[in-house]
């Protein structure tokens, strides 16, 4: 079984290439013999400007019993991967779903609808991203601002131009 442990500090020059020994040589994993660690999730966090570090969460497999690891290591428990599954459609319905908007919550939407096999309808206000890409750009070099297509709307949402925060 594998262990997930969160919140792994990991210097900016760590070599994520061989996780196995950056891990190795962490101090969280000090208490535990490591027979392989594998990166499940990486972020930086540069919330104090001297102190910005990757924090991480890693898959690892220890030598001996996984019980006695879990009591030495802080935030960590028995990983369980996760099963995803998508139910086909049973087609009693004939109409197909609408999606409105086409950001990333519309097309995931969207796509689980589809592998479901159903055919959604999705409604978008903006244009396409590479026709509003163009548009936006013209508008931040000092263009017209078109009303229905701009950072807020179009396919790709706000996150578009952003990290997704809506801004004027």
């Amino acid at each position: 079984q594998m262990i997930l442990v969160n919140n792994i500090k990991f210097d900016l020059s760590t070599d994520f290439g061989n996780i196995l020994d950056a891990a190795k040589h962490n101090s969280a994993f000090a208490s535990v013999k490591l027979v392989s660690a594998s990166l499940y999730r990486k972020s930086l966090d540069a919330r104090h400007k001297n102190d910005i570090h990757f924090c991480c969460s890693v898959l690892i497999e220890v030598e001996g019993s996984e019980e006695a690891a879990l009591k030495k290591l802080k935030n960590a428990a028995i990983y369980n991967e996760p099963v995803y599954t998508y139910k086909s459609a049973d087609n009693s319905c004939k109409k197909s779903p609408v999606v409105v908007g086409f950001g990333p919550a519309g097309i995931f939407a969207a796509y689980t609808l589809a592998k479901a096999g159903l055919k959604p309808i999705v409604i978008e206000r903006g244009r396409d991203v590479d026709t509003r890409t163009a548009e936006v750009e013209a508008f931040w070099n000092g263009g017209e601002l078109n009303s229905e297509t701009n950072v807020q709307f179009g396919e790709g949402g706000a996150g578009t131009f952003s990290d997704g925060k809506l801004y004027t």
